[in-house]
């Protein structure tokens, strides 16, 4: 039996975390027959409970399309009369409570009758991408404004979950799916904003990337300028605010408040700010966190006086002259970093249409970082 590749086991558990049952995609090329057994000893060796599934009629293994999504319905399938034996073995994996689950992989690019199957109504030709409808993959492309060999840069929306959580919905890291390879690696995100702060996030394209951002951002050589739209000017327009924070939880959800540095649960948080402009009834704010715990930008503006608009949370106003605010007035602007290939550098994000129209409301009309 000459083997084509691997199994290539793909756990997809919907947002909730409630899915249990997974699929693996396995290409086997059979000259003289195919052999479940073997395959499923395979599989079990690699920690997962494998149940065959056959056709009841011919009891030969059920063929299906040349990946199975897991996150999706069942694949489509062809009659087994017209599907060859050098064709794919779907087997169903019952995973473990606890098991981890990736969202998804990438189509591998194949020939033959299969490959022209479907997943559902999400996978509709060879290298097309699993998990993600044509619009979901075309809408995470237009959100990169800057990629190299190494890096991805993309404006996140607000709105847009970076990762997975209770009642997530499609998140930025789903739509990495978009950008995956044929062996399914794809970008890893290396940093992640509050759902509803736009602004600039950063993908790593490549393991060794991957790995030299996460040390810088540990570190804290990943510098991160953001915008915010207040009520009024803090007092003073300029300075540091460094107070420490800690998790508080409200049934089920989680909140920061500032705390005292003895406080056994205390978070040591800096925050830099300068005023920009100021304008009726708002001022846009300027702010450097040199620290990255939970929301601390939002707590420490809060702390002076000036919660940001949007963020009842926290204080913020939901309207400014009249103008209802339509979210967290809250922008990730600037990221400075140490690049993978060396150097340094700077990448600008344009704050929304949201963002800049209740600005100008204010009287706003022009700023520069």
């Amino acid at each position: 039996m000459d083997r084509v590749d691997d199994p290539v086991r793909f756990a997809g558990r919907d947002d909730a975390g409630r899915r249990e049952t997974d699929h693996v995609a396995v290409g086997l090329l059979a000259k003289e027959a195919l052999r479940p057994r073997a395959l499923a000893h395979r599989a079990r060796a690699a920690g997962v409970r494998v149940k065959l599934d056959r056709d009841p009629q011919t009891e030969t293994p059920d063929l299906c399309d040349p990946v199975c999504a897991l996150g999706l319905k069942p694949a489509q399938q062809a009659p087994v009369s017209s599907v060859p034996k050098e064709a794919l073995l779907r087997t169903t994996v019952q995973r473990r409570p606890g098991d981890r689950a990736d969202e998804g992989i990438a189509a591998e690019r194949l020939s033959g009758p299969c490959a022209r199957l479907s997943v559902g109504r999400r996978m509709t030709s060879p290298g097309a991408t699993i998990g993600l409808t044509p619009d979901e993959a075309a809408f995470a492309r237009g959100l990169v404004f800057f990629e190299d060999e190494a890096i991805m840069a993309f404006n996140k929306p607000p709105g847009l979950s970076s990762q997975g959580g209770r009642g997530a919905g499609l998140t930025l890291d789903r739509l990495l799916l978009a950008f995956a390879r044929s062996n399914g690696k794809r970008p890893d995100l290396i940093h992640r904003l509050d759902r509803d702060t736009s602004g600039v996030i950063l993908a790593a394209k490549t393991k060794p990337a991957a790995g030299f951002l996460g040390k810088a951002m540990m570190g804290r050589r990943i510098k991160k300028t953001y915008l915010a739209l207040v009520h009024a000017p803090p007092d003073p327009v300029e300075g540091v605010v460094e107070a420490p924070l800690r998790r508080e939880e409200q049934g089920r959800q989680s909140s920061m408040r500032v705390c005292e540095p003895d406080h056994p649960d205390a978070e040591s948080a800096l925050t830099r700010y300068r005023t920009l402009l100021r304008g009726k009834g708002a001022a846009l704010v300027e702010l450097r966190p040199e620290s990255g715990r939970m929301h601390q930008l939002r707590v420490h503006l809060a702390h002076l006086g000036r919660p940001i608009l949007g963020d009842p949370r926290y204080g913020g106003a939901l309207a400014v002259g009249g103008v209802p605010v339509p979210r967290l007035m809250l922008h990730a602007a600037v990221l400075e970093f140490p690049h993978p290939s060396g150097g340094r550098r700077r990448l600008e994000a344009p704050t929304p249409e949201d963002f800049t129209l209740l600005a100008r409301s204010a009287g706003m009309k022009d700023w520069s970082l």
